[in-house]
């Protein structure tokens, strides 16, 4: 399914090909990530707080309708308290190719208020979990034992100001992950017993940029 929804993307962007340059425009976001799992195994898990940063490329279908490729890199996991009052900290960074339908919606002056929403896939950069208790830490590298395509959907609204040429945005958004994440998790932690876990991720971002 990961595959399938690479492909619609590709589809759907190849298919906008067409428009023309001065319909288009370009970006760039940053922002905090609050990430975190859900699954039948996501119980206890906490919010962890990364980054999400990246640009886009902005395609006018019609005057409020467009269509918004983004590349962005995410840092995406979860913490949690465990025993004894050992933290864990699972990091799970990717490289999210969302593909956002961008809807204007028709307001009197400058400020324009926007929805989108869109299937997204990623790409696993790394994935660590780090254990901590006062001074004393210790990381191990699970990227082997992580899927290494993550896909999913977006939804989300921004507030546009114009600034004559460019334009200044505030955006929310919410990203659903639809993969499982378990790619021999149960291997990574030696279990006597071998099975599948049920996580997958989901995030909250809230991003400030510019498009010109």
């Amino acid at each position: 399914m990961g595959r399938l929804c690479l492909v619609v993307c590709l589809a759907i962007l190849f298919a906008a090909g067409g428009t023309s340059a001065a319909q288009a425009g370009f970006g760039f976001k940053a922002g905090p990530n609050m990430a975190n799992l859900h699954g039948d195994d996501a119980e206890n898990l906490d919010w962890k707080i990364g980054l999400a940063a990246g640009g886009f490329l902005n395609l006018s279908l019609t005057p409020i309708v467009s269509l918004q490729p983004e590349l962005l890199y995410v840092q995406n996991g979860a913490s949690l308290d465990g025993i004894f009052g050992i933290n864990v900290k699972f990091s799970l960074d990717y490289f999210q190719l969302p593909l956002l339908a961008k809807f204007d919606i028709p307001v009197v002056g400058t400020i324009v208020p926007t929805l989108y929403a869109g299937p997204y896939v990623g790409f696993l950069s790394s994935a660590e979990v780090t254990a901590s208790l006062g001074g004393w830490s210790e990381t191990i590298d699970i990227k082997d034992y992580v899927s290494s395509t993550d896909y999913g959907f977006v939804l989300g609204g921004a507030m546009e100001f114009g600034l004559g040429l460019t334009s200044l945005f505030f955006e929310g958004r919410y990203v659903h992950g639809l993969a499982g994440l378990d790619d021999g998790l149960s291997d990574a932690f030696e279990n006597d017993e071998p099975q599948e876990t049920d996580l997958k991720n989901r995030s909250i971002m809230l991003l400030v940029g510019f498009s010109f």
